[in-house]
């Protein structure tokens, strides 16, 4: 269920033409170090699967406020779909973004030091 974000993007660009680059991943049998296709930022797919994730969670809620546990069900297995996935991009973004440590300026005057 939680891809189903992203097969609603390929489907409305294949219906629309937007040509798109297919990028193979590579084998384990490929000896060189081709990474075109590991993500190095978060994109705006990403962000929506966020928003849907926040969607659901306020459903569950409403679910439990009104006493309508009608789509109880539906929700829990949206988030924890949606909640699988970003994790899944969370830990693959993890690996790749470099932190780079910034140097804090005293703020305090020297004369109170």
């Amino acid at each position: 269920m939680a891809l189903s974000v992203q097969n609603t993007v390929a489907v409305l660009q294949g219906f629309f033409g937007k040509k798109s680059e297919f990028i193979r991943t590579p084998k384990s049998s490929d000896q060189h170090d081709d990474t075109n296709y590991l993500i190095k930022r978060v994109d705006w797919l990403t962000l929506l699967e966020l928003f849907f994730l926040f969607y659901f969670l306020t459903g569950v809620s409403l679910s439990f406020y009104l006493h309508d546990y009608f789509l109880l069900l539906f929700f829990v297995m949206m988030i924890s779909g949606l909640g699988i996935l970003l994790y899944q991009t969370a830990m693959s973004l993890r690996s790749k973004l470099t932190l780079k440590p910034v140097a804090l300026k005293s703020t305090i005057p020297d004369s109170v030091q």
